[in-house]
């Protein structure tokens, strides 16, 4: 797993790190890594954010990232790993002259394909780029429109795109299989996606209930932030990023059975 440490809400210190598992549920510092394992920027005022990271193939490491100088722009940034210790310098992707228009990248493999979903928070769409190799991107197009949008993850699982989209501050769970038509998890099962005007609140009572929103009390209170999840037997494993009252983040995990 890579996550950025954001402690007090210091963007200077987000910057990607690797944590490894055997259980999913107790992390440590792989042997030989040290975080983080992408560099401070040069100069506060500038700052990193939204790893993903995917097995290419099968055999390397692949995070993708931001960078924003504080001039207003996003560039999109890969740095590649053989053994998780060592990584290649990071190079730029490609770049969005308005920062809020590329946020959020999560990158699945389908085949020879890499598809890279991303939202706009400006416009509040998720949207989509293709690759043929994880590092030439192409045929940008919307997905849809969400909103509240602000940070995904993606998976491929039995044919199907599932998107977790971070919306007013809860987590809602998408899924489709064609990228054209989209079901929504709300509290009766999946249902057709069909109204993206529709009002999010992210609590109880808005007209999609979310997967997961901020408990009554306790270190994630507050907010539920960018997070990621496996699908697994029928069963989907969430950990997700939260953030407390008193303003400290932290990484959590949950279980549960997905409707089929």
């Amino acid at each position: 797993m890579v996550a950025e440490p954001y402690p007090f809400a210091d963007d200077y210190l987000e910057n990607p790190s690797l944590f490894v598992s055997s259980d999913g549920v107790s992390w440590a510092v792989p042997t030989g890594v040290s975080n983080p394992i992408v560099a401070e920027p040069e100069r506060r005022g500038s700052w990193h954010s939204d790893g993903d990271l995917i097995l290419h193939g099968d055999s390397a490491l692949y995070l993708y990232y931001r960078f924003n100088s504080g001039a207003g722009e996003t560039t999109c940034l890969l740095t590649r790993s053989e053994d998780g210790i060592r990584w290649t310098q990071p190079e730029p992707l490609f770049q969005f002259q308005v920062s809020g228009r590329f946020a959020s990248p999560a990158v699945i493999e389908r085949g020879s394909r890499y598809s890279m979903f991303f939202v706009d928070t400006i416009a509040r769409t998720v949207r989509v780029r293709h690759s043929p190799d994880g590092r030439r991107w192409f045929e940008e197009s919307e997905v849809l429109q969400f909103p509240g949008a602000w940070h995904l993850d993606a998976i491929s699982w039995e044919g199907r795109i599932y998107l977790l989209l971070n919306a007013s501050k809860a987590l809602f769970l998408l899924r489709s299989l064609d990228l054209e038509t989209w079901e929504i998890l709300s509290a009766d099962g999946w249902r057709r996606f069909a109204r993206p005007a529709e009002a999010v609140s992210g609590r109880a009572g808005s007209s999609w209930l979310p997967l997961l929103a901020p408990s009554g009390h306790g270190w994630d209170d507050q907010e539920i932030y960018r997070s990621t999840f496996l699908i697994e037997d029928g069963e989907i494993r969430l950990w997700y990023g939260a953030k407390s009252s008193g303003n400290q983040w932290n990484v959590g995990y949950i279980s549960g059975q997905l409707p089929s």
